[in-house]
């Protein structure tokens, strides 16, 4: 916990006031974009995204929808023939975009660090979890010695026993690699975890397993977790915030419990109805028609209106803006559930 020390002024009138924490992170209408064929293609477009610490936030959409592409490019790790061309993002206060790898290397772990969804291709496979502990505290300075002290107290924190710490990868399940490598993200205290579809390979069993002991973690040491999945129902049982990305935008940013309880965007709605839910055995799975855009083939007007139920010709020629409608952001010109309050309106009008 950080101490704030009041100084009083040289009157004692009056004292100064704790500064208060940074945001855990900040992103301001980021533009990130890909170079195909001489040309410089937008992945993600105007985002704006801001957590405090503590934040629980979810970022969900389908496969292109420019997920992957915000996070590496959060954290630095861009391919070469990828550039942030506009926008900022502060992680904990610190202006990350530009940095090079070597700027960049000491925030990494200490300020934020990133669980990734297949713990075999995230671990080394020919090193042991205590040579992978031992490589990230002696790049940050810890004595050996204390290494694998700390290695054994982690280990065992995310219930992994701590004589796995001489296991390879391979000889450890699923679940058990995906712990390790929770614990390796939470080494060096960050504030910010990002966690990319951690648990995509794992059965519901161990999925839900390793998010409880995320959120035991989180309340224990106050990080913020940034949740990126294409689970919309997952993130919505996890997160406090949603954002709902097509095409490289956010498209819909809400509460969790409000985004559940009445999903505006078509593309939101589409993504809820095709995960089925506890208790409605009988209800199919629904299907979103169509595909993602392609990178460099978005259409014009809202990049969704091809594949979208609710779509007039005005979806075709505008792209509709994110707009704050009560504690909802919402870039949908025909939103879920607008043309039957028309009609309730109209026919209460003709009742008159």
């Amino acid at each position: 916990m950080t101490i704030f020390r009041a100084a009083l002024t040289e009157t004692g009138a009056h004292a100064h006031r704790p500064t208060a924490p940074a945001a855990a992170l900040a992103i301001d209408e980021l533009v990130v974009q890909y170079r195909q064929r001489s040309q410089w293609q937008t992945a993600v477009s105007d985002v704006s995204l801001a957590l405090d610490p503590g934040d629980y936030l979810g970022v969900v959409g389908e496969s292109g929808c420019g997920k992957s592409t915000l996070i590496h490019a959060l954290l630095g790790l861009l391919p070469a023939n990828a550039r942030v061309s506009a926008g900022a993002v502060r992680i904990d206060g610190h202006d990350v975009v530009g940095l090079r790898d070597k700027e960049f290397r000491p925030l990494r772990w200490n300020t934020v660090a990133v669980v990734l969804q297949s713990g075999m291709n995230a671990l080394n496979p020919l090193l042991t979890l205590r040579a992978q502990f031992r490589d990230l505290f002696k790049a940050h300075g810890l004595a050996r010695r204390d290494a694998d002290r700390r290695c054994e107290e982690l280990l065992t924190r995310v219930r992994v026993p701590a004589d796995r710490a001489d296991a390879y990868a391979h000889q450890l399940s699923g679940g058990m690699r995906q712990r390790a490598c929770i614990a390796l993200a939470l080494a060096l205290d960050p504030k910010l975890l990002i966690l990319d579809e951690p648990t995509t390979a794992l059965d519901v069993v161990v999925q839900r397993e390793i998010f409880d002991l995320i959120d035991e973690l989180k309340a224990e040491r106050g990080f913020a977790v940034l949740l990126v999945s294409h689970d919309l129902a997952l993130v919505l049982e996890r997160a406090s915030r949603v954002a709902v990305m097509y095409a490289g935008r956010i498209v819909e940013l809400a509460p969790g419990d409000a985004l559940e309880g009445s999903v505006k965007h078509p593309y939101a709605a589409g993504l809820l109805a095709a995960f089925p839910r506890l208790g409605q055995r009988s209800r199919a799975a629904e299907i979103i028609p169509g595909a993602p855009p392609r990178l460099g083939s978005f259409p014009a007007g809202c990049a969704f209106h091809p594949r979208c139920v609710n779509r007039q010709e005005r979806c075709s020629l505008e792209e509709p803006p994110l707009e704050q409608r009560g504690a909802v952001q919402l870039a949908c010109f025909y939103p879920v559930g607008a043309e039957a309050a028309g009609a309730e309106a109209a026919g209460g009008e003709e009742d008159a």
